[in-house]
């Protein structure tokens, strides 16, 4: 049957605290699995996701299967009943083991098909994102003592983490495009929203896809999911570190004082970078 008959109800799927304005639940009269509509930002951008899709989910990746892509910039998908990572409260040891062996294979797909995806890339430009992390610095030197020290430290802990090396994959980091299905035992993982790729490094994607930074009601929030297993690595901690200062930034602004960042930046140090450390002690 096809997609388009029987349709008895359109829903908009919860991103977060909202509503999102391009993405609805497909729900059908005669009973049959819910399906997702997206509206992509430009027919492009439909296109260029479409063929992710399809020949991620041919690579074996835990993402949802493509239903239909035949109307100009619409994408219909499988509905992956899954909660949210934005929204995940019992995170466990298990979900973690999950998360990442869902990762891995998403990872593993990227590597098979990214020859055929070359030619639609969006890849971060380095000195672009150089250039805006250190202009994050101003504002964090201008609270504290030793502004020199500040700008210092910081030069470093960018460069540290620059050092690290891209890998091809997804650009649209968030904690509500990965989905953790419970039903079955171990949960698993499924990742969605692909309609930009290209070099990344796995660091940046891994923070910003597996941290909360909003409560259910939309306030500032700071919880990274997998804190226990990942940040061992230098460069590691230092793509924490720099997003951080991203959100913070994002949280605060101008309002920025010296307490936010010690809740950011001043938790106990670990074996790690001298930047990283040094940056630390600065905020306790």
């Amino acid at each position: 049957m096809d997609w388009t008959d029987g349709i008895a109800e359109r829903h908009p799927v919860r991103h977060g605290e909202r509503e999102h304005p391009r993405v609805f639940m497909l729900e059908y009269h005669d009973g049959r699995a819910p399906l997702i509509l997206k509206v992509s930002k430009t027919d492009a951008a439909a296109k260029r996701e479409a063929l992710a899709l399809r020949l991620l989910h041919e690579a074996g990746a835990p993402v949802p299967r493509l239903i239909s892509d035949e109307f100009s910039g619409v994408l219909v998908l499988e509905r992956i009943a899954g909660t949210p990572l934005g929204t995940i409260k019992d995170w466990s040891k298990q979900s973690e083991v999950s998360f990442w062996a869902a990762w891995k294979q998403l990872k593993e797909a990227w590597s098979r098909v990214r020859g055929e995806l070359t030619a639609f890339s969006d890849s971060v430009d380095v000195h672009e994102y150089r250039e805006s992390a250190m202009g994050l610095v101003s504002e964090m030197a201008r609270i504290h003592r030793r502004p020199r020290q500040v700008r210092d430290i910081w030069g470093q802990i960018v460069e540290l983490a620059l050092s690290s090396k891209q890998s091809w994959g997804g650009l649209d980091y968030n904690p509500f495009n990965v989905l953790r299905d419970s039903t079955d035992t171990p949960p698993k993982f499924w990742f969605v929203d692909f309609e930009s790729f290209g070099w990344d490094w796995d660091e940046r994607r891994l923070w910003q896809l597996t941290t909360q930074i909003r409560s259910p009601d939309g306030s500032p929030q700071w919880r990274p999911l997998l804190r226990g297993s990942f940040g061992l690595a230098p460069a590691e901690d230092a793509h924490y570190l720099v997003f951080a200062a991203f959100a913070l930034h994002q949280f605060y602004g101008t309002q920025l004082t010296c307490a936010e960042c010690r809740r950011f930046f001043g938790s106990p140090n670990r074996k790690t970078s001298l930047a990283t450390r040094c940056w630390r002690q600065l905020w306790q």
